[in-house]
C-alpha cells in the first residue's frame, strides 16, 4: 500500500483571521477605506505540530478496461442478448458498433470490489440520435447498483461517465454489469470502456501534510492540514476585547477513513487566569454514511485579556489509528455591517445578450437589467482570451494571457502566482468560491489559491447553476458578520444550449419543428457540432437566449440578499460566443473574433451612480483592480486600471489571444487584425496557411471576422500588425504555467465531456513570435 509521510516540518503557518469593526459607509461618495485594518486587526497564528508520525493512506482503486473494443476478441466474454454488432473503420479509428433494431441488454463479466463512487466512463459516437442507456451492477446476480447515462449526438468521438450512487456500506461487489439499450433506428459505435472506482471528493493533496491545502469532501473544499491520533496541533495567542470565538471546520475524507466509528476532534484552550475550555466534536461520516465538513465555534470571552494555547487533537474510540483534516481556524469579531464583495462570471455569455440592451428580440434578464440600473454598464468590454480556464486566470491575475502563460484550459495556475482572492484574503476576509464546470476547478486550474473555501462539481464535467449556488447559499450563514469576498462562476450559456422546456418556449413556440427537415427554413449546414439534427437555426439561437434567461433566474435569490445587494457587486464573463455566422465554429467560442472577446461588465457600489450606461473601451483583466478600489482598498497593489477612469475618447489598442496560442488579436476603434501564431489553427480550415497570416476585420458589420479587409487597406494592416507584433516582443512571461493535479486521463475526459478536447494543447516556444521570420506572410511587411 502506498504512504504519503507527512513532512519533519515543525512550524505551520496557518492564517487566522481577526476580524475588527468594519462598517460600511453610508455616504454617497462610495466605500470607505478599511482603516481599522492594522497590526491588531488580522492576528495570523502559528500552529505548531505535536510530534511526527508516518501516515498512510488508502489510495489503490478498483479500476477494469475494455481499451480497444474494435479489435477481435475484445468482447469475446460479453453477452449482446441478441444485438447485432460489427467492427468498423471510422475517421481511422476501429470500432465496435452496435445495432439498436431491438431493446438489448448486453452483458460484461466484472470482478470489483468499490468503496467509493462507482463510475463507468464510455468513449463512443452516436451521430444520428440521442438515447438513455442503463446500467446496473450485480453479484450473484442480484442488482446492487443502478445509474442511467444521457447519450447525445455528435459528430466527433464522445466521452461519457456514468456516474453511479456512492456505496453506502464498506463495500460493493461486482461481478457482472449489465447495460440496457434501447430500440433505435439507428446504430452507435463504442471505442472503448473503462471502469473505476472514483473517490469522490477524496482526493488528499500531499501539501496537507505539514502544510495547508485545499482539502475536498463532495463537492466542498476548504484549506486545511492533516492530524491524526498520533500528531496534533496548537497554538498560542492573545485574545482581545473585540475577540468572541474561535471558528474552524474539520472532516475525514472518504479516501483515508477506516471501517469502524468515526474519531472525536478534541479542542483545549487554556489560558493562566482562567478555567479551560474543551471541546470534544464527532466527525461526520463512517463506512455507512459519505463524510462532510463540520464547523466548530468556540467562545472565547472568559479569555479576554489571556495569553491563551490551543490544542488540537484526534482522538479514537477504539485505539486505532486515524486521519482527519481541520480547516484552518480563525478569530472572529462579528460586527453587523461588514463588508461584502461579488464576483460573479457567466460562462460564454455574449455582450450583447442581456435584455436592457437587446429589447425585445433579446433574452429576458430582469435581475440584470435591474442590476445595471442601479449600477454602472460597460457597453464596449473584451476578454483577453476566448477560453475558459486562462481567461479566469486572467481575470484573477489582472494579467494578459500573454503574460500569464496560460493559453489553453489544461495549463494550471502555479502557486507563484499572486491573485485577487489572496489580496482580499490578506486584507481579512473571508474568501468563498462556488464553480460550475472542470476548467475552473480548483485542482485543475489553480484559482484556489487565497480562498478558504471552494466548491467544485465533484466527479462531474459541469453542473447546473442551481446546484453551485445552492451550495453558495448554504454556506453564506457560518460568516454572518465577517468581511466577505465571493466568487460565483455559472455555466449554463456554454453549449450544448439545453434549457428547461418553460424557458425556451418564451422564444421558440412549442408548435414548432425544430428537426423537420423538410421545413423551408431547414439548413443543417447550421447545425451545432452537439446535435447535427437540429435544422432550423433560430431554435438553436432561442436555446442560446433560454440559457441566459435561466442565469438570470438563478442569480435572482443571491443577489436579492440585502448583504450582496448593498455590498460591491461585478459582474461579467470569460467569453462570449459565435451564433450562426461563425466561420470555423457555429454556435461555439473556437476562433478569436470580437463575438468570441465581447462580454458583458456591470458594477454595482456606493458612489458610482445608477443607471450609467458607458462606452469607454475597458478589458476584462481591469476587474480585479477595479474591485478592490471600489471596495475601498486603492493602496493594495495589484495589475491593471480602474476601468472607471478609461475615457469613451481612450483610442488605446486592446490584445487578445486566441485559446492554445493560435493566434493573437488587436482592436483599435472598429477594426480587429488577426495575426496567426502557429502552423495550423483548427481541423477543416480552408483559408491559407494560418502559421503568420494577418487579416483584418470591421468588427461594427462583421463580429465574427468573417471578411478580411487587408488588401483593400494594406497600410492600416501594416501600422496594425507592427503594433501587435512590438506587444508579443514585450511579454513578460511569469513562468506561471504547471501541470494540473490530479490524474491526466481525467483531466482530459472531463475538457472533452465539454467539448474542447481538440482545442487543449497550449504547447508554444519561448517568444510568441519570431521576429526575423521570412514566410511569405512576413515578407510582405518587410
Amino acid at each position: 500500500m502506498p504512504t504519503i509521510s507527512s513532512r519533519t516540518c515543525r512550524s505551520l503557518a496557518l492564517t487566522a483571521a481577526l476580524f475588527l469593526v468594519i462598517s460600511c459607509s453610508e455616504e454617497t461618495g462610495g466605500a470607505q477605506p478599511l482603516a481599522h485594518y492594522d497590526g491588531k486587526a488580522l492576528q495570523r497564528l502559528e500552529l505548531t505540530t505535536l510530534g511526527e508520525v508516518e501516515l498512510e493512506i488508502p489510495v489503490d482503486r478498483q479500476a477494469q478496461e475494455w481499451p480497444n473494443l474494435g479489435e477481435e476478441g475484445s468482447t469475446d466474454d460479453w453477452n449482446f442478448g441478441g444485438a447485432k454488432t460489427r467492427r468498423l473503420e471510422l475517421d481511422g479509428e476501429s470500432i465496435l458498433t452496435i445495432y439498436r433494431k431491438d431493446r438489448s441488454l448486453i452483458q460484461i463479466p466484472a470482478s470489483l470490489t468499490l468503496r467509493d463512487t462507482p463510475q463507468l466512463t464510455f468513449d463512443l459516437v452516436v451521430r444520428n440520435q440521442g438515447f438513455t442507456i442503463g446500467g446496473k451492477l450485480l453479484k450473484d446476480g442480484v442488482v446492487q447498483s443502478s445509474a442511467e447515462l444521457e447519450v447525445i449526438k455528435s459528430r466527433n468521438f464522445q466521452t461519457l461517465a456514468m456516474t453511479f450512487p456512492p456505496v453506502t456500506g464498506e463495500s460493493l461487489k461486482c461481478d457482472m454489469i449489465h447495460l440496457e439499450i434501447p430500440r433505435g433506428e439507428h446504430p452507435f459505435g463504442l471505442r472503448a470502456l473503462s471502469f473505476e472506482d472514483v473517490a469522490l471528493g477524496g482526493y488528499l493533496p500531499p501539501e496537507a501534510f505539514g502544510g495547508l491545502a485545499l482539502v475536498e469532501i463532495g463537492t466542498d473544499a476548504r484549506r486545511g492540514t492533516c492530524i491524526s491520533t498520533e500528531i496534533g496541533a496548537r497554538t498560542q495567542f492573545k485574545v482581545s476585547e473585540e475577540v468572541q470565538e474561535l471558528v474552524l471546520s474539520y472532516a475525514t475524507p472518504r479516501s483515508i477513513m477506516r471501517s469502524g466509528p468515526p474519531p472525536q476532534l478534541r479542542v483545549t484552550v487554556e489560558g493562566s487566569g482562567v478555567e479551560r475550555s474543551q471541546v470534544e466534536a464527532p466527525f461526520a461520516g463512517d463506512d455507512q454514511s459519505p463524510p462532510s465538513w463540520r464547523e466548530l465555534s468556540i467562545p472565547l470571552g472568559q479569555f479576554v485579556g489571556e495569553e491563551v494555547e490551543a490544542r488540537f487533537e484526534l482522538i479514537s474510540t477504539d485505539d486505532s489509528k486515524r486521519l482527519a483534516v481541520i480547516g484552518s481556524p480563525q478569530l472572529v469579531a462579528r460586527r453587523e455591517s461588514p463588508p461584502t464583495v461579488l464576483l460573479i462570471s457567466s460562462d460564454t455569455h455574449r455582450s450583447d445578450h442581456l435584455g436592457f440592451l437587446s429589447g425585445a428580440d433579446g433574452p429576458r434578464t430582469e435581475m440584470i437589467d435591474r442590476l445595471a440600473a442601479e449600477g454602472v454598464a460597460f457597453l464596449d468590454a473584451t476578454s483577453s482570451i476566448n477560453n475558459t480556464t486562462p481567461s479566469h486566470v486572467a481575470l484573477f491575475t489582472g494579467l494578459n494571457p500573454r503574460d500569464t502563460g496560460i493559453v489553453a484550459n489544461a495549463i494550471r495556475l502555479a502557486e507563484a502566482a499572486p491573485t485577487l482572492a489572496e489580496c482580499f484574503a490578506e486584507l481579512g476576509y473571508a474568501t468563498l468560491a462556488a464553480v460550475s464546470a472542470a476548467p475552473v476547478c480548483s485542482q485543475f486550474s489553480g484559482l484556489g489559491q487565497g480562498f478558504d473555501r471552494y466548491s467544485n462539481p465533484g466527479y462531474r464535467s459541469a453542473r447546473d447553476s442551481e446546484e453551485t449556488l445552492a451550495q453558495l447559499m448554504s454556506w453564506l450563514p457560518d460568516y454572518e458578520g465577517r468581511p466577505l469576498f465571493v466568487w460565483l462562476h455559472v455555466y449554463d450559456a456554454h453549449s450544448p444550449y439545453d434549457p428547461p422546456p418553460e424557458f425556451i418556449t418564451p422564444y421558440y413556440p412549442e408548435h414548432l419543428k425544430p428537426r423537420d427537415p423538410g421545413s423551408p427554413v431547414a439548413n443543417f449546414d447550421l447545425a451545432p457540432d452537439w446535435d447535427p439534427d437540429i435544422a432550423d437555426p433560430v431554435y438553436t439561437e432561442s436555446a442560446y437566449k433560454a440559457e441566459v434567461s435561466y442565469v438570470d433566474h438563478r442569480l435572482t435569490e443571491l443577489l436579492s440578499l440585502d448583504r450582496f445587494w448593498n455590498g460591491t457587486i461585478a459582474f461579467t464573463a470569460d467569453h462570449g460566443e459565435t451564433l450562426r455566422n461563425g466561420e470555423e465554429n457555429r454556435f461555439g467560442h473556437r476562433g478569436l473574433s470580437h463575438s468570441n472577446l465581447a462580454v458583458p461588465m456591470i458594477f454595482k457600489a456606493k458612489g458610482i451612480g445608477t443607471g450609467v450606461r458607458r462606452a469607454a473601451p475597458v478589458q476584462q483583466i481591469d476587474v480585479g483592480r477595479t474591485l478592490l478600489d471600489l471596495a475601498g482598498h486603492p493602496e493594495v497593489e495589484f495589475p491593471g486600471t480602474n476601468v472607471f477612469q478609461v475615457s469613451e475618447q481612450d483610442d488605446s489598442p486592446r490584445f487578445a489571444m486566441q485559446a492554445n496560442g493560435f493566434s493573437a488579436s488587436i482592436l483599435s476603434g472598429k477594426w480587429m487584425l488577426l495575426l496567426g501564431l502557429r502552423p495550423t489553427r483548427s481541423s477543416g480550415d480552408e483559408r491559407r496557411d494560418w502559421f503568420h497570416n494577418v487579416t483584418l476585420h470591421d468588427i461594427e458589420v462583421d463580429e465574427a471576422c468573417r471578411t478580411d479587409l487587408s488588401e483593400q487597406d494594406p497600410v492600416r494592416t501594416a501600422r496594425m500588425r507592427k503594433m501587435l507584433v512590438r506587444w508579443l516582443e514585450d511579454s513578460r512571461r511569469n513562468n506561471w504555467e504547471t501541470a494540473a493535479i490530479g490524474d491526466q486521463d481525467e483531466i482530459a475526459k472531463k475538457l472533452t465531456e465539454l467539448g474542447y478536447a481538440s482545442m487543449e494543447n497550449g504547447e508554444r516556444s519561448s517568444d510568441w513570435i519570431e521576429i526575423d521570420c521570412s514566410c511569405e506572410n512576413c515578407t510582405r511587411f518587410d
